[in-house]
C-alpha cells in the first residue's frame, strides 16, 4: 500500500512539473506558439506565407507577471484566458478554435511595430484585434 502511495505521488509530482505549451493557428500560414516552462517563457510566431519561401519568425522572451500574464522586454503583453467551451471555427485545421484565448496588447512604438508585422486573423468573431483562439498542449519532454 505504501508503494502505491509513493508511485502515485511521484506521478503527481510528475504531471504537475510538465511546462505548458499553447498553439493558436491563427489562420493557414501563421501560428503563435507560447511556452510556460518556468526560466524559459517565450512566444513564437511563425508567419509562412504561401506565396513566399522565406518563414517569418518572431521570437519574444517574456516574463511572467502572474497566473496566465507574460509580458516581452519591449511591453508586449500576452494574457492567456480559459474558455467554459471551446469554440470551433474550423474543426479540420483548428483555425482560430479552441477553448484558450490569447489577448495582445500594448502601447508605444515598439507594440505599434508588433502589431504591423501581425497577421490578420481568420474567423475573428467580432473579438478585438490581435485576440487569437487556441488550445494548451503538453509540452514535449
Amino acid at each position: 500500500m505504501k508503494s502505491a502511495l509513493i508511485i502515485f505521488l511521484l506521478v503527481l509530482a510528475f504531471e504537475s512539473a510538465r511546462a505548458e505549451r499553447f498553439e493558436f493557428q491563427v489562420h493557414r500560414f501563421c501560428q503563435i506558439s507560447i511556452n510556460t516552462d518556468k526560466g524559459k517563457e517565450s512566444v513564437l510566431i511563425e508567419v509562412y506565407p504561401k506565396a513566399v519561401p522565406e518563414t517569418k519568425v518572431i521570437l519574444k522572451s517574456v516574463l511572467k507577471l502572474e497566473n496566465g500574464v507574460y509580458k516581452s522586454t519591449d511591453g508586449i503583453c500576452f494574457r492567456l484566458l480559459q474558455l467554459a467551451h471551446p469554440v470551433v471555427n474550423d474543426p479540420n485545421r483548428r483555425i482560430n478554435s479552441g477553448d484558450w484565448i490569447l489577448l495582445i496588447s500594448g502601447e508605444g512604438k515598439n507594440f505599434s511595430e508588433f502589431k504591423n508585422k501581425m497577421p490578420e486573423g481568420t474567423f475573428s468573431g467580432g473579438f478585438p484585434d490581435l485576440t487569437y483562439l487556441g488550445e494548451k498542449l503538453e509540452a514535449e519532454e
